[in-house]
């Protein structure tokens, strides 16, 4: 998993993703604020790896985006920059889990959906503003989840990743797609 989160002219960025490609690499990530560059990344894409276009950070909230002149709310701006990706040939997206169910309405079935920001307890105060539980994540239609620091900030990592594994397990039981 290369997460680089590419972003600049597209012939860069082309040229990037086609030396990647050539590596066993699942997956690699690119910005997806613009659509000649993530098309320029899916048409250099010749091998297996899957591309996935950073939307929004999840540490970033609606006074990030109208700091950037983008006076919206999240979710608006993920669910865009999702059918944009979509539309460039990208395989998914990686968007907060409170954006998951949009996205998958807006997208449909065979897009990837990947989830950072996971907070197994809730929040936790950190640099994460829009998280969401393990459950969530998975019923509201990710496909992937990332979790870091809930398991390498545990007292026990592995007893960590393990119920994690367990919610995850439940959560796919109950998925809504």
């Amino acid at each position: 998993f290369v997460d680089l989160k590419f972003f600049d002219i597209p012939a860069t960025v082309a040229g990037t993703i086609r030396r990647l490609a050539q590596w066993p690499v699942s997956y690699c990530t690119v910005h997806g604020w613009h659509a000649g560059m993530m098309q320029a990344a899916a048409e250099a894409n010749h091998g297996d790896m899957r591309l996935l276009a950073v939307t929004v950070l999840t540490s970033m909230g609606r006074p990030d985006l109208a700091a950037m002149g983008i006076d919206r709310e999240p979710v608006e701006v993920v669910v865009e920059r999702a059918l944009a990706a979509q539309a460039a040939g990208i395989d998914g997206v990686i968007a907060s889990g409170q954006e998951a169910g949009p996205i998958r309405r807006a997208t449909g079935a065979a897009f990837s959906i990947v989830c950072p920001g996971i907070r197994p307890g809730g929040p936790v105060g950190d640099d994460q503003q829009r998280t969401v539980g393990v459950a969530q994540a998975f019923t509201d239609g990710a496909d992937a989840i990332v979790v870091g620091r809930p398991i390498r900030l545990a007292s026990e990592p592995a007893a960590a990743a393990n119920a994690i594994q367990a919610e995850i397990r439940t959560a796919l039981g109950e998925r809504r797609d």
